[in-house]
């Protein structure tokens, strides 16, 4: 099976799950532009309604900014954590890079010394 019958086949599988994302994409483009046709002038915004948006935007700047404080938080303690262990494997692998070492040298002097 070639290239294009992989691509084929990638088609073939996505364009059913994709189809109904599409259509939902176009009507609403489609409602949109006869939205604007249909409403001749734009009303523009009340202040109060001004006002409750920026409160709003407030509020979710807050948290996200709290979101971002635990999520930094969180990076810390994680690389505390993957340094402690990192430093426990390096002592790990050199303890049993020495014991290998030790019984190497112990097999080889009693091949040697045996002959």
């Amino acid at each position: 099976m070639g290239l294009w019958g992989v691509l084929f086949e990638l088609v073939r599988a996505v364009v059913p799950h994709a189809a109904p994302h599409v259509t939902r994409a176009v009507v609403n483009a489609a409602k949109d532009r006869m939205a604007s046709r249909n409403a001749g002038e734009i009303e523009a915004p009340s202040n109060q309604d001004l006002a409750s948006l920026l409160a709003s935007l407030e509020r979710r700047v807050t948290s996200a900014e709290t979101r971002a404080s635990a999520a930094e938080q969180d990076l810390e303690s994680t690389q505390t954590e993957f340094a402690r262990k990192w430093n426990s494997a390096r002592i790990w692998v050199i303890a049993l890079l020495a014991w290998n070492a030790l019984l190497t040298a112990i097999t080889i002097y009693l091949l040697v010394a045996r002959k």
